[in-house]
């Protein structure tokens, strides 16, 4: 926990693998590491004993940090992790595979690429079934364009600011069979102002459990959007909303139901 917090001008090879079989806390690690980018080598630290927080906010600031995870044998084992939570939070260079982690268990990844302003790899693949909570997790990651309509969001109550300022994504955003027990979506594609739901004509995201303010917002800025929202069952029911404040700001095309 914070062994390296800080170390601001820190850069050298962190490969732990032997001598780390029993870390069971590396949160925060190397937060604010501004430098360090593991000396140019892939990172492996040997994880399989870290506990369910032991990861959150692991590379928080290092805006060096461009390095890939290798999930060789146990190293980079996160079966057991719950909260990736600001994992690479302001990594402002990081744009490697993240296929391999494993978030079976996981049940929050609030702002896990928050402001990884270049990151755009593949994200449909990761075991998100146990997510509760996507707030902000790909919030500012201006350079965004993969595929999501795959991601399971079966667990999901909280999609706010998901894909906040996410500037390039423009994909098929249709979670409708996954999305049941969603409470609040407010700000979810604002500032994604390329969005046109991947040019699929309808958006369906089913909403009947989205109360008071948790629609404001979700389109705030997106200058291209103009999908219809008005499909049928339970999609899009806002009838427990009381807020929709700046729902469609800023979308100057918008003219469809």
């Amino acid at each position: 926990f914070r062994m390296f917090y800080y170390c601001e001008a820190f850069d050298q090879n962190c490969n732990f693998t032997q001598p780390s079989l029993i870390l069971t806390d590396i949160a925060e690690m190397f937060k604010g590491c501004t430098a360090f980018d593991n000396d140019g080598v892939d990172l492996n630290i040997t994880t399989n004993n870290i506990s369910a927080y032991g990861m959150r906010i692991m590379f928080s600031g290092c805006e060096n940090f461009n390095r890939t995870l290798t999930p060789a044998g146990n190293v980079w084992d996160t079966s057991n992790v719950t909260s990736f939570q600001d994992m690479f939070y302001g990594c402002i260079a990081f744009d490697k595979p993240i296929a391999a982690l494993d978030l079976s268990s996981c049940e929050s990844v609030v702002g896990m690429f928050s402001g990884c302003t270049v990151f755009d790899q593949p994200i449909e693949t990761l075991a998100t079934s146990s997510v509760i909570s996507f707030e902000y997790f790909l919030k500012d990651c201006i350079a965004f364009n993969q595929p999501v309509s795959n991601l399971n969001m079966a667990a999901a109550t909280n999609a706010k600011g998901m894909f906040y300022n996410c500037q390039a994504f423009d994909q098929n955003a249709n979670f409708a069979t996954d999305s049941l027990l969603l409470t609040t979506i407010e700000s979810m594609f604002q500032g994604c102002i390329e969005f046109e739901n991947g040019g699929t004509a309808y958006l369906s995201i089913i909403t009947n459990l989205v109360t008071g303010g948790g629609m404001k917002k979700v389109f705030k800025g997106c200058a291209k959007f103009d999908a219809i929202i008005s499909t049928p069952s339970d999609t899009w029911k806002m009838t427990s909303c009381t807020d929709l404040t700046e729902m469609f700001y800023g979308c100057t095309v918008f003219n469809s139901d």
